[in-house]
């Protein structure tokens, strides 16, 4: 299995649209760990547009966007295996003990 991340970029306005929770936005929604300051949001790359993205770049922005190679699955946060696999590179050692605890948990 292998992470459903395409690329992150980072904007100041979303298009119209629900746009599910992920990364360590989702993580946080689902669990105790404390959410960033910047909203993370799933969309598929099949669907995503720059243009449609406000002050699209690659460093910063009021939300940051991951594009994922298959649509997304849930409304308010993404799907447990597909945040998993998204976030299992990441070398934070509070994210690694939350995604220990959520793997638990969506696995009993």
């Amino acid at each position: 299995m292998v992470s459903p991340l395409k690329k992150t970029v980072f904007c100041d306005t979303l298009p119209d649209g629900k746009f599910p929770l992920a990364g360590i936005s989702a993580l946080s929604a689902l669990g105790n760990l404390a959410d960033d300051d910047t909203p993370t949001v799933a969309v598929y790359a099949g669907q995503f547009k720059d243009e449609d993205y406000g002050g699209l770049n690659y460093f910063d922005g009021a939300f940051k966007v991951e594009v994922w190679k298959y649509p997304p699955i849930g409304e308010e946060t993404v799907d447990g295996l597909s945040l998993y696999l998204s976030l299992e590179g990441i070398q934070d050692p509070r994210v690694h003990k939350e995604l220990e605890n959520f793997f638990d948990f969506i696995w009993k």
